[in-house]
């Protein structure tokens, strides 16, 4: 009786630790990505997110526009990575930018996607769209 109490305290730290272990692991990967990628996951302002506004195109028509920024990695994707059992290397540029803009004209709506990249990490001031 007194080995199974020790092999179920046993068996219960292991798993603690391994929860423990992963936990660490997705605050790390977040702590590392807010130092990389401050624009969008550091401090305000951030780049992530929602933006509106007017523009005017060449031909002097009116647009109304709505351009959203993705998060580079979600919480879903980061655990996913940090509970694979084979590690990969992920490669990505730390100012790669990526999302949709809808644009919107009384007669015409449109949907595209975009990608990009800052020219700075720390204090990004330009974007490059494609």
């Amino acid at each position: 009786m007194r080995n199974n109490k020790k092999a179920l305290l046993i068996l219960a730290v292991a798993v603690g630790l391994l929860v423990v272990s992963r936990y660490g692991c997705f605050q790390a990967s977040l702590a590392y990505d807010a130092y990389s990628r401050p624009w969008a996951y550091g401090a305000e302002p951030l780049l992530v997110g929602v933006w509106a506004g007017d523009m005017r195109d060449p031909d002097g028509k009116n647009w109304q526009m709505r351009l959203e920024i993705f998060e580079p990695t979600t919480s879903d994707e980061r655990w996913r990575r940090i509970n694979r059992t084979r590690k990969k290397h992920s490669h990505t540029s730390k100012t790669f930018v990526d999302g949709i803009a809808i644009l919107e004209h009384p007669s015409r709506r449109d949907t595209l996607e975009i990608w990009g990249g800052l020219d700075e990490v720390r204090a990004p001031t330009n974007l490059h769209f494609q």
